[in-house]
């Protein structure tokens, strides 16, 4: 064995710097690039990432050992053969990713980057004509003695790169308190009051209303509401939108998500009001940033760090593999890594814990289906964030889960989720004695300001009662919900809200677009909130 390593000791540097850029280097970066996006920390990642790290330098481990102790002109080529991979792959993983797909839960689209196959061939054959050369050229040992050195170099240079990101990397506060919303008491009402705001995401105003209107079956859906068409949100993204909904602190980079969202929730008027009238505060919101041991006074949060996380280990190393793959394979195999299934929802990778909220429609629906509705003494406040008609579209109106739908589909079976929802709380005769907002955290279009700033808003007060539909023409922005929500908990109707709102008014907006979240783009408006093109930048920029 000691022969072994010493004339083997390049092919192992190349398999252990393999390895660590694969299943620790790509992982551990991802999430200290990303981390608002994954309820779990670093040291969930690295126990996962580390058995992959393991089990993959095992089997190359064994297979170049076999093949040392079977024939070693066999072992000499399969050394150079694995290290032209792994340089291919350094290159795919590390320099040819501008233009990989977005993963913003649209379908993937692989077609139209001939030109980066064209790319990768070239590097995979220039490469392979070099490995070529050079073994007619040097001796074998000597050509294998230089693929360590190089491999040892790209080592040290990951090593560095990753050192860097996480020197400059600030952790969340995960470790002292990460809240988790459950599905506890969303099927609890009250025979007093309640209050509930459902969040149906990325809801375009026009268009969503325009599909509610135009189908008989669902066109009384809203009738005792009032529609304002003419709604703006403050942010195009539900990171901030949510927070800002129930808190009115408007985040504009001024400092970490987290803690901007910690904060704003331990100061929320909303919560505070609530609790002040003796409702019930539950909030169903997957992503909610709330790291403070406050959030227990929300009755469906729990601490989830407080218990003994059990997570289902090959699934989340799975999602890891996909993740990789997706990266680091050539253009033209990437369509095998199953980037669309790669998922990193609590419920589905947390073993024997708690029923963990989602905002996926469909266990939305099979929960209202499975779960009788019940009613208690004491006021209720619902917090309900579903996906609404955000991508993936995958959504149609008889609910069923379908590829390749439409934005128009989604939207479609929103609207009957909607109407699910209020038979719901009508068959429990507590829909009447309901103030329900029904509205959107942004409206919908991925890279451009149009439509993002125009999200639904339909407002019912408690006992409120009409024959059809009303509309508002009043100009509204989110920053007006505070003071709505406050005359909704005094039993005001939804027409006597937003009465000393001007009918001409400036509006402000801020935009900026998901990867650079870093930069905020200040906007106002004189318009209606779709008019996207009489939007104006100010000069403002908040920037972090």
């Amino acid at each position: 064995m000691k022969k072994f390593f010493k004339e083997t000791w390049p092919v192992l540097v190349t398999i252990i710097t393999f390895c660590f850029m694969m299943f620790l280097f790509e992982p551990m970066l991802m999430l200290m690039n990303n981390q608002n996006d994954f309820w779990f920390d670093m040291g969930i990642l690295f126990e996962h990432s580390f058995i992959l790290f393991l089990i993959a330098f095992i089997i190359l481990f064994v297979v170049f050992l076999i093949a040392y102790k079977f024939n070693k002109k066999i072992f000499n080529i399969l050394a150079i053969a694995f290290f032209i991979v792994f340089v291919c792959t350094y290159i795919q993983g590390n320099y040819l990713v501008g233009n990989l797909p977005l993963l913003d839960g649209e379908k993937v689209i692989y077609s139209g980057h001939l030109v980066d196959n064209l790319i990768t061939l070239g590097i995979w054959a220039l490469f392979i004509g070099l490995a070529i050369f050079l073994y007619k050229k040097l001796k074998v040992e000597e050509l294998i003695k230089y693929t360590g050195y190089i491999s040892g170099v790209v080592f040290v240079m990951l090593f560095v790169s990753l050192l860097t990101v996480f020197i400059n990397f600030s952790p969340s506060i995960y470790k002292i308190m990460t809240s988790a919303s459950t599905y506890n008491n969303l099927n609890i009402y009250s025979t007093d009051k309640n209050y509930i705001i459902l969040v149906l995401d990325a809801c375009d105003s026009r268009l969503f209303n325009k599909t509610l209107t135009e189908d008989p079956e669902y066109k009384d859906t809203f009738n005792d509401f009032t529609y304002y068409p003419d709604t703006m949100s403050m942010h195009p993204y539900t990171l901030e939108s949510i927070p800002y909904i129930l808190t009115n602190e408007v985040y504009q980079n001024q400092s970490r998500l987290d803690k901007y969202t910690t904060e704003a929730y331990k100061n929320s008027y909303l919560f505070k009001m609530m609790w002040d009238k003796d409702y019930d505060v539950n909030v169903y919101e997957k992503e909610l940033f709330f790291y403070d041991n406050d959030a227990l006074k929300i009755s469906n949060v729990v601490d989830y760090n407080a218990r003994t996380i059990n997570v289902r280990s090959i699934k989340f190393m799975k999602q890891e593999l996909k993740y990789v793959m997706f990266r680091y394979l050539p253009y033209f195999l990437k369509k095998y890594s199953n980037i669309e299934t790669m998922t990193w929802k609590r419920p589905e990778l947390i073993e024997n814990a708690p029923d963990y909220y989602t905002d996926d429609n469909f266990w939305f629906v099979d929960y209202l289906k499975e779960h009788k509705l019940e009613t208690k003494e004491q006021k209720q406040f619902k917090f309900v964030h579903i996906d609404g008609a955000h991508v993936p579209f995958n959504m149609n109106k008889k609910l069923q889960k379908l590829p390749d739908m439409t934005y128009k589909d989604e939207l479609e079976g929103t609207v009957v989720i909607t109407d699910m929802y209020f038979d719901y709380l009508k068959e429990s005769n507590v829909y009447d004695n309901s103030v329900i907002v029904v509205m959107a955290d942004h409206g919908y279009n991925f890279k451009e300001v149009s439509g993002r700033q125009n999200p639904i808003l339909y407002i019912k007060g408690i006992n409120e009662k009409h024959d059809k539909m009303q509309e508002s023409s009043k100009p509204i922005s989110f920053a007006d919900l505070k003071d709505a929500f406050t005359l909704l908990l005094e039993d005001k109707s939804s027409n006597e809200l937003f009465q000393d709102i001007p009918n001409e008014r400036t509006r402000r907006y801020l935009w900026y677009i998901y990867e650079e979240g870093n930069h905020m783009v200040e906007y106002e408006t004189k318009d209606k909130a779709w008019e996207t093109d009489k939007m104006y930048k100010t000069g403002k920029t908040y920037d972090r």
